[in-house]
């Protein structure tokens, strides 16, 4: 920071931040409008015996003072509501139903908003709509799925049966695009479609 300023107060972007020695901040938005935002409230900052009194770390508790600037700043949140993620492993998880009627057990704040991520491995596929639906929390906003697929797909493709033909057909299709995006319609096309067949087998 040049020579002369004990603060610069910065604006537009909603994420809290601070830098330099503390003199620097981003105060963020008053009030959590989204996951991204991370910490929201305001900042109250004055004056004091020429050197900066700073709340410790996470500028709640405590402090420190740094010599040579002016101000004393503190992080104050304003919002109660919290935007979290939560992470969920579903590897055990064998059908969509299950993973609903697993959502509906977890323990979650009913004053705050959820994104909720799936990892591990599944041999099903995951419908955003059909969860949201079908669950009873209306405070999960958003759903991810970052889970890895269980299913053999070269192995089923060298299948003498209807599926293994299926697999066969999409993967020559696969083979002769180059567009990511289709490349991931015709993947998840396997995934439900396999999907229906083992369920349709189940229930018979």
């Amino acid at each position: 920071m040049k020579k002369g300023f004990d603060y610069v107060a910065l604006g537009h972007i909603h994420k809290h931040m601070i830098f330099g020695d503390g003199n620097i901040v981003y105060p963020g938005s008053m009030i959590n409008t989204s996951f991204k935002e991370g910490k929201t409230g305001m900042i109250i900052g004055e004056f004091e015996n020429y050197s900066i009194v700073r709340m410790n770390t996470n500028h709640q508790n405590g402090y420190n003072v740094n010599e040579g600037t002016k101000v004393r700043i503190e992080h104050i949140n304003l919002d109660p509501i919290k935007y979290e993620t939560l992470y969920m492993n579903i590897s055990d998880i064998s059908s969509k139903e299950e993973l609903v009627a697993k959502i509906n057990y977890l323990e979650i704040d009913k004053n705050n908003f959820y994104k909720l991520v799936f990892k591990g491995k599944k041999d099903f596929l995951i419908n955003e709509k059909y969860i949201l639906d079908n669950i009873q929390w209306n405070n999960i906003l958003r759903i991810e799925d970052e889970t890895e697929r269980d299913i053999d797909i070269e192995e089923i493709s060298k299948e003498n049966t209807l599926r293994g033909i299926f697999v066969r057909k999409i993967l020559d299709k696969i083979a002769k695009t180059s567009k990511k995006e289709e490349i991931e319609k015709l993947e998840n096309a396997i995934e439900l479609v396999l999907t229906e067949m083992r369920e349709s087998y189940e229930n018979r």
